[in-house]
């Protein structure tokens, strides 16, 4: 899914392209044809993008109102301080299920594990780590939460490009066409009246050149199906506070969405 909207940190913008406007016409008074690559991007991404997918669709058969109990687990190895499991639980409740803290009550069962929360190279990396589906190793290149602009002034900023003679290299470093992502694995689970036989196979490594391999068989009443979800917010010179809502709130929708009538 793909929504824009032009409210967050419209004035942000604004101004920036003002001050990219004074950097333009420095440069253009100087010869110099510098900012045109800012300027483009600042116009290009200058409203808030996001989109979510999934590695793969899980399809649930509907169940009745009686039925609608589930289970919700969600656990966070990013590092970052993400309240995923709260928005979910509110979207869940908000499509008429009921959320229990007891998994022997429920019909349903979500695990949700929070893989990576941060700055994504770009908009590919993430979708290539999403593909690569449950379990597997995020892509390298993520690199953690960005920490903004060095300088918020444009008398300094050009002080510095004055210096350097690169005005174009300035106007570059003021406007940043900024991805941050959320990927999670997930675990679906669904309480069925019959028999389901497990089977787990794990391989150890034994130093660097032996395996131990195990296999373990569970019967279980639960069918169960996984899958990785990607989000991502894209805007020029996005800050991280102002992306985590809505990488959140992208995130939990697509969960819910599996459990929608």
């Amino acid at each position: 899914m793909i929504t824009q909207t032009n409210t967050q940190g419209s004035t942000k913008k604004s101004k920036l392209i003002r001050q990219l406007a004074i950097v333009g016409c420095a440069a253009f008074m100087g010869s110099q044809l510098a900012g045109c690559t800012a300027i483009g991007t600042a116009i290009q991404h200058r409203n808030l993008e996001t989109e979510s997918k999934m590695s793969q669709t899980i399809f649930l058969d509907p169940v009745s109102q009686k039925d609608k109990t589930i289970y919700v687990q969600v656990r966070d190895t990013s590092g970052q301080d993400v309240n995923l499991k709260d928005a979910l639980i509110a979207c869940l409740k908000g499509q008429g299920w009921k959320v229990v803290n007891d998994v022997d009550q429920a019909h349903d069962m979500v695990q949700v594990n929070v893989l990576q929360v941060g700055k994504a190279p770009n908009q590919q990396s993430v979708w290539q780590s999403m593909n690569s589906g449950f379990g597997n190793a995020i892509l390298g290149g993520f690199a953690g939460v960005a920490t903004g602009l060095a300088t918020d002034s444009v008398a300094a900023g050009m002080g510095v490009g004055a210096a350097t003679g690169a005005i174009g290299w300035l106007a570059d470093q003021m406007v940043k066409d900024v991805t941050y992502s959320m990927i999670t694995d997930i675990q679906v689970s669904v309480r069925v009246n019959g028999e389901v036989t497990q089977t787990t196979k794990a391989s150890l490594a034994q130093g660097s050149s032996t395996a131990t391999t195990q296999t373990y068989h569970q019967k279980t009443n639960w069918l169960r199906y996984r899958a990785r979800i990607a989000s991502i917010a894209d805007q020029v010179n996005l800050d991280f506070e102002d992306a985590k809502p809505t990488l959140i709130s992208e995130t939990t929708k697509e969960i819910a969405g599996i459990f929608g009538a």
